[in-house]
């Protein structure tokens, strides 16, 4: 017995144009809306000291990179403000324990504030461990729900 199958080569290209079609979508159109959705939450929970980490955050591109033969999608906020993985993560001995972190409850750093001219001011300080305060995270969760919904109606069109 044997079966022989007609039109594979063009049912693969089919495949081939809906991966396409596919990935377009996903970086043109549906991706940026859903990193908008998630900037905003993110904004909102972004602890603010200073107002600097809140004002740096901006809506991510939908980035595609392969690994390993397969494709991975990027989609968010992001910032490029050096001490946001330390709110994020927090520090120390009070740091996310699944993140590695120096075992300290305080280690002394250079004071960006400091003024050779100012004999009181200290050329180093006392910096303490901190918390986790993971606002990109909760954004993440906060938006999951809206962000597949609205890549499941933005994708529909892929396949009409």
């Amino acid at each position: 017995m044997s079966v022989k199958l007609e039109g594979m080569d063009e049912l693969i290209d089919d495949f081939d144009g809906m991966n396409k079609r596919f990935k377009d979508a996903l970086v043109s159109d549906i991706g940026p809306e859903i990193a908008q959705v998630m900037y905003a939450q993110a904004v909102r929970n972004a602890p603010v000291d200073t107002g600097r980490l809140r004002q740096s955050l901006t809506s991510g591109k939908a980035v595609i990179a392969r690994d390993d033969g397969t494709d991975e999608v990027f989609i968010g906020a992001t910032t490029n403000i050096e001490y946001a993985s330390y709110v994020e993560y927090g520090t120390g001995t009070k740091g996310d324990p699944a993140v590695p972190h120096v075992p300290k409850s305080f280690w002394w750093a250079p004071n960006p504030e400091y003024n050779p001219g100012d004999p009181k001011s200290p050329r180093f300080i006392r910096w303490y461990a901190q918390a986790p305060n993971p606002f990109m995270g909760r954004a993440l969760e906060q938006t999951e729900g809206i962000a597949v919904k609205m890549m499941a109606e933005g994708l529909e069109s892929v396949f009409e």
